[in-house]
Formats: C-alpha cells, sequence, structure tokens
C-alpha cells in the first residue's frame, strides 16, 4: 500500500514490488518527504518577535525577486545588500559583473524589504492591540506573491475580494492550465471538450485567486477592472489571440469558497450572444 501510494505521487516506482527490501525502501521514502518538507518550510515555523538572520534575508530576498519581479540577481549582491551596501553601491557592482538579471529598481525594492525584515515589528504591534489601541491593516498572505505584506505586527486582513485573482495569479494559472493541457495530449489524448475543478476557498485565499484564473484560462477568458483596479466581471478572450479551442470548465465550489468569495461566482463570462432574447424565459 505504501508502495502504490508513493508510486501515485511519483515518489517511487510502481513496480517492482518492493518485497523483502521494503525496509530499505520505505526509509529512502521517509527521506523524500522530510526533503519535501524542508524544501516548503526551510526554516521551521516562525517565531513571533524574531527577526530572520541575514542568511535567511538572503534566501528569502531571492525568492522575493524571482517571485514577484521575474528577475534572478546574484546571490553576492543581494548579501550585500543584506550586509548594509547601499542599492546604488550593489548596482554598481552588479554593473562591473553584468550582471543583467539586476536592476536598480529591483535592489531598491529588495531593500526596502530588508529593512522592514531586520526589525522586529510584531512584539510592538501585540502590545499596541492589547493596549487598545488603533493598528493599521495590511494585507495577509504570501510575502513572495504579496511583498505589501511588510512590515508584519499589523492588523492583517486575509483577502480583498475586489482583488482576486490577482495579476500574479492570472499569469501563474494561465501557466497551469497550459501545463494541464499540454501533459493531457501527451498522454495520448484528444484535445479535451470539458474538464471538471474543484474551487477550494483556502486554496485560492493563499494563492490569491490561481485556481480561479485556472479555470479562466481553461474557458479561454480573463478578468475585468474597472478603473480603479477593482474586479468587475471576466471577459471572452478572442480566439484569433487564444490559439486554440475554449475548454467547458465544470466546477464545484467547496462551501468556504461559496461564502467568501460570491463576487467571484458571479463574474463568470457569458457567451457573446448575451444578454438573452427579451422573449427569453432566462430574463
Amino acid at each position: 500500500m505504501i508502495q502504490a501510494q508513493a508510486a501515485e505521487l511519483e515518489l517511487a516506482p510502481a513496480a517492482p514490488a518492493w518485497a523483502g527490501e521494503a525496509d530499505a525502501h520505505i526509509q529512502a521514502l521517509s527521506e523524500a518527504v522530510l526533503e519535501l518538507e524542508y524544501t516548503l518550510i526551510p526554516y521551521g515555523l516562525h517565531v513571533v518577535g524574531r527577526a530572520p538572520s541575514p542568511a535567511e534575508r538572503v534566501d528569502m530576498l531571492l525568492s522575493l525577486a524571482e517571485a514577484s519581479h521575474g528577475q534572478r540577481p546574484a546571490r553576492t549582491l543581494v548579501e550585500a545588500l543584506v550586509a548594509g551596501q547601499t542599492p546604488e553601491q550593489v548596482f554598481t557592482h552588479a554593473a562591473a559583473a553584468d550582471s543583467a538579471a539586476t536592476t536598480i529598481e529591483l535592489l531598491r525594492e529588495l531593500g526596502k524589504a530588508d529593512a522592514l525584515m531586520a526589525q522586529d515589528h510584531e512584539i510592538g504591534g501585540i502590545l499596541h492591540a492589547l493596549d487598545g489601541r488603533f493598528l493599521r491593516p495590511a494585507p495577509g498572505g504570501d510575502l513572495l506573491r504579496t511583498p505589501a505584506i511588510l512590515p508584519t505586527g499589523r492588523n492583517l486582513h486575509g483577502f480583498d475580494p475586489f482583488r482576486i485573482p490577482s495579476a500574479y495569479a492570472v499569469q501563474d494559472g494561465t501557466r497551469q492550465a497550459e501545463r494541464l493541457l499540454q501533459r493531457y495530449l501527451a498522454d495520448g489524448n484528444a484535445f479535451p471538450e470539458t474538464i471538471a475543478l474543484v474551487l477550494w476557498g483556502t486554496d485560492n485565499l493563499k494563492t490569491e485567486g490561481g485556481p480561479i484564473a485556472q479555470a479562466l484560462a481553461l474557458l479561454g477568458a480573463k478578468p475585468r477592472f474597472d478603473s480603479y483596479g477593482r474586479l468587475a466581471g471576466a471577459e471572452l478572450i478572442p480566439l484569433e489571440e487564444l490559439g486554440r479551442p475554449r475548454v467547458d470548465v465544470v466546477i464545484t465550489l467547496s462551501g468556504i469558497f461559496r461564502d467568501l468569495l460570491p463576487l467571484q461566482i458571479r463574474c463568470w463570462p457569458r457567451p457573446p450572444s448575451w444578454p438573452p432574447a427579451p422573449t427569453s424565459r432566462w430574463r
């Protein structure tokens, strides 16, 4: 049973059967699972009031640069930034090293994030709240996707329904949709007409609407925002621009998704013939 479950997760081959060597294989599987855990949570759980160490900040800033800015500066440059050099000094060094992945704007953003991470704002924020005083609101979520959560220690809110899916989620959801289609076609199947998805509340909150964006991408649609940047609906992408057929998406919603994201439920794209004729019983 362990081998079969590990094979489904691509953590072990399905054959040959482990048989008498099962103990050794289970030990190797345990190490592989621990490696995954340490990759996802390399420094363990966060301790309130304890600022990350310089090495931890370097790793975080490198991940932040790649996730939020799509750039990969050299580690030595970020180490110099964390060590106290100004973005201008670091950029001069980057230019000498011909590092095309580094810009002064990126270094300034990373420098601001490093300064906020290097100090503890949490104990003061907790005491401020316990004293019954006003605590500034701030977005919650993943630092790599939402650098605006810094500094921590503020009165965080889980999400802004008018900003889901975010610009990052739209890009990531589009990539995931294409990977899904390419994997399905690579297995020798014809292009799918219908795909079923489950939209979970927690997954969408953690990813700022990534699964929503994936469903929209399969449909060949994208979210539509008003002049204030608030979600106002969805619109179909022209087939000439999409470059492939649309895929019908059958969606099941979790209870949390239904309760927390009613705006997203109402914002699905309508066919080009919408609204229906006045004689329609759906008027």
